[in-house]
């Protein structure tokens, strides 16, 4: 029986059609001499079409390239010319597997479009970063970037342009080109983002979106990529022959533009169709297609992935040799880039093939290797997030304690200086006292006020002492409460996956679905616990920044509806949105995001099951005002008056025991004083709650 360690699926990866020729050390030299017989614009021309064109380039090569090209462009001074060429080098730098670089090189074309107010180039920089960040599986900073960039485009305009995009001038169409183009790879790369956190209706959604507008513009490398995308959808949903025949279709538009990147993915994930249903004679070849591309290219994570799906083929097909062979290749090849994801891989199934086989001495080295190299995957995630908690509060405790010796080191240096001046003061006076009468008095008068500043200075500081001790055992009782919330989610995980490890219990299917589902609803309570703390950690120390801008509420509310459609699903709750299409508030996306997403979370674990949660906006004369109903447990109103204290968190447990610190509404009163917005809480006990946000206009 095969295990499914190594996931069948390769992301489609978007890059330059690739072809015919190879370019060696000595091509390469002899463009660059012709790219230096050109001047000013024409060199960098020359050199974005030869990286766009039909060249077939190593890695190295396409590296030296960029180097030059970006030298160009900087020579020729055009700061728009310059963060497209970044951009373009930082989406290379992805696919490459160089996240660092490539987060260092998009920050500088954010910085460029922001400047230069070029909004659907930022928009597209901000979805580059956002893939960045979900490579790196930081999915919530993705999300957030992506809404941000999804949500400056207006969607009624976009299908305009698609539907009547042969009816425009051709300047007028080169233009509205740009602006689709862009708007697809940021939907494409959104929709990749729905697939991963397994919402596969709005991934499925976002890929036909893009599907209409690349058909419109008959861009047929973008079709092929899209083919691709909805084809992952259906092989996910268990619908192999559709997935085979769109994959089909993939290569098809593929081959007409020459992609051979494409053409090796979709071989790979065609591969993946036929080897689960066990036809390895027809799994086998597309595979090995696949890897001789990946290996030419030098592409070591999509090589190493395909490599170990060629194993579990030979080792279901009974050439258990060949198996141990290839995964030895690859397992050897994992540790020579360090990548601890595929070492782990490659000893667990290199631990299951020698066990096969007979040689358990192997199998039981290879199985010690995964177990340390999992641990250290699983710690690593972990260990950087306790130790920027750890680094931080032992940060604000000694600036506090240096605060205090400051101030008590100033407080002596002031009596001592005091002190000298009074000694000095009064020889002078019993040197001149017969005509300095009045100036003692005077010198009297001051020598009181300095003492009363003296003391008042005595009482700040102890204020300040008493002040410090209520922090520190607020912060003990905070910390607290987050290490129980951190326990229960762990605890589950920890809980479920050892029945899981340890085979006491056998599960049908319905099981492990229920037991992963269990898994992964911790994992996001964990995670969306500690982004809130960082961020409410930011607002204590004011490190947030406010950036208002006008952001269209019900595109926003609507997303943020969408990322808790699967928590509404599991109590059977549905959301009613009531927003008007053209709605505008003047807020700052993040934080206002962060305040929906707190106040909507907060309904759905109070709701009933079976119920539901209205959102609705009302504009008023000087302000824009959003009502959030839910038909829940509600709240006495010494219950609310809790709420509202802002140096205060309460936390009580929702309808389904749903667990949590209280630190949500803490950070929501937090930023909408960024807003100079309010909340008002209307209840009543058992039959729900209304919280109402308002938000002054500009």
């Amino acid at each position: 029986m095969k295990i499914n360690i190594v996931s069948k699926f390769l992301f489609t990866i978007i890059i330059v059609a690739l072809s015919n020729f190879y370019v060696s050390k000595s091509s390469i030299d002899s463009l660059l001499v012709i790219v230096n017989q050109k001047k000013g614009v024409d060199q960098i021309t020359y050199i974005e079409n030869v990286l766009g064109g039909t060249h077939v380039l190593t890695v190295d090569e396409r590296t030296m390239l960029y180097k030059t090209l970006l030298e160009k462009a900087y020579n020729y001074g055009d700061e728009f010319k310059i963060g497209k060429v970044l951009s373009n080098y930082a989406y290379f730098l992805t696919l490459t597997d160089r996240y660092q670089e490539a987060k260092d090189t998009i920050q500088k074309v954010i910085m460029i479009f922001d400047k230069l107010d070029k909004k659907v180039s930022y928009a597209f920089a901000l979805s580059q970063l956002s893939l960045l960040e979900q490579r790196s599986s930081n999915y919530n900073k993705a999300m957030e970037l992506s809404l941000k960039a999804y949500s400056m485009f207006n969607k009624d305009t976009i299908s305009k342009y698609s539907k009547e995009f042969d009816n425009y001038e051709q300047k007028k169409k080169d233009s509205i080109s740009f602006i689709l183009q862009s708007y697809s790879i940021i939907t494409t790369d959104f929709g990749l983002l729905f697939y991963e956190l397994g919402d596969y209706d709005a991934a499925k959604e976002k890929f036909q979106e893009c599907l209409t507008i690349a058909e419109s513009t008959k861009d047929i490398n973008r079709v092929a990529g899209t083919l691709s995308n909805l084809a992952m959808i259906e092989e996910k949903q268990n619908n192999s022959d559709s997935a085979a025949k769109l994959y089909l279709q993939a290569i098809e538009n593929a081959q007409k533009v020459g992609n051979l990147n494409y053409i090796a993915n979709i071989n790979n994930n065609l591969g993946n169709i036929y080897s689960h249903k066990g036809d390895y004679n027809k799994s086998i070849p597309y595979y090995q297609k696949a890897i001789d591309y990946y290996s030419s290219n030098d592409l070591k994570s999509a090589l190493l992935s395909c490599q170990f799906n060629l194993a579990y083929d030979y080792f279901d097909s009974g050439n258990i040799a060949q198996a141990i062979k290839m995964s030895k290749e690859s397992y050897d090849s994992a540790k020579s880039i360090g990548s601890l994801q595929f070492m782990s891989t490659g000893a667990q199934v290199l631990a299951l093939f020698y066990s096969e086989n007979g040689n358990y001495k192997e199998a039981f080295e290879f199985l010690m290797l995964h177990k340390e190299y999992s641990d250290s995957l699983s710690k690593n995630i972990y260990n950087d997030e306790m130790s920027k908690m750890r680094t931080q509060m032992d940060l604000d405790k000694k600036e506090a304690q240096i605060s205090i010796l400051s101030r008590e080191n100033s407080k002596n240096q002031t009596k001592s200086t005091y002190l000298l001046i009074t000694i000095f003061l009064v020889i002078i006076i019993a040197v001149i006292i017969w005509n300095r009468y009045h100036a003692v008095s005077k010198l009297a008068a001051l020598v009181r006020k300095k003492n009363d500043e003296l003391e008042q200075s005595n009482q700040i500081l102890e204020q300040n002492a008493v002040k410090l001790k209520q922090l520190n055992e607020t912060k003990d009782k905070f910390l607290s409460i987050i290490a129980h919330d951190i326990r229960n989610p762990l605890s589950v995980i920890i809980g479920i996956s050892s029945l899981i490890k340890d085979k006491e219990i056998e599960f049908d299917d319905d099981e492990y679905d229920n037991l992963n589902l269990e898994i992964l609803n911790s994992a996001k309570n964990l995670n969306d616990l500690l982004q809130n703390l960082l961020l409410w950690s930011l607002t204590q120390r004011d490190l947030i920044s406010y950036n208002p801008e006008h952001i269209n509420l019900k595109g926003l509310i609507d997303n943020t509806t969408d990322l808790f459609r699967i928590n509404a699903s599991h109590k059977q709750i549905k959301i009613v949105s009531s927003i008007d299409t053209e709605q505008p508030i003047y807020a700052d996306l993040n934080m206002l995001s962060t305040i929906l997403r707190n106040i909507v979370n907060n309904a759905i674990k109070f709701s009933q099951i079976n119920s539901e949660i209205h959102i609705k906006a009302f504009e008023n004369e000087n302000s824009i005002q959003i009502n959030i109903t839910d038909f829940g447990v509600g709240m006495t109103q010494e219950q609310i008056d809790t709420l509202k204290r802002k140096e205060k968190s309460y936390s009580a447990p929702g309808t389904m025991n749903e667990s949590g610190t209280g630190l949500g509404l803490l950070l929501v009163n937090e930023l909408l004083a960024y807003h100079h917005g309010t909340l008002e809480i209307q209840s009543k006990m058992n039959e729900g709650s209304t919280f109402i946000l308002t938000f002054p206009k500009k």
